[in-house]
């Protein structure tokens, strides 16, 4: 029996399982220069190596466990930024080093070549365009 023949409005409601999330980068990191891809990885490996985010607290931030990432900093060479984990990692990593008040800030240029405003940049490059808001791009 349909769904929608219980309640008129549930028909009306997208079939989940023909869901695909909306992928809102629009530029490949392959297409960053070279110095903007660099900053890109240094962002993901101050996540994994930096004293940013406490342990804690990690897995709630990105929803992956330091060691998922790291993974991903060991096959940085041959990722690809449309799988939707690297996607993630990526997103999170630029992202929360916007938004989330780190710890040690002052250590900031021992994980990161450039300024917040630089990566904030990078950021909406790989997007594709500005944030309109900071939680943009969290996932």
């Amino acid at each position: 029996m349909d769904i929608g023949s219980y309640d008129p409005l549930l028909s009306k409601l997208p079939n989940t399982t023909e869901y695909q999330p909306a992928r809102i980068f629009k530029l490949p990191l392959s297409d960053l220069n070279e110095h903007d891809q660099k900053v890109v990885w240094e962002c993901v490996r101050s996540a994994v190596l930096g004293p940013f985010y406490p342990d804690w607290e990690f897995q709630t931030l990105f929803g992956f466990e330091r060691v998922e990432i790291q993974a991903i900093l060991d096959s940085w060479q041959s990722i690809d930024d449309a799988d939707e984990d690297v996607h993630a990692v990526i997103s999170k990593s630029m992202n929360l080093l916007l938004i989330y008040p780190i710890d040690e800030s002052d250590r900031w240029g021992e994980f990161i070549s450039v300024s917040q405003e630089q990566v904030a940049r990078i950021f909406a490059d790989w997007r594709g365009g500005e944030p309109t808001s900071p939680l943009d791009g969290m996932y």
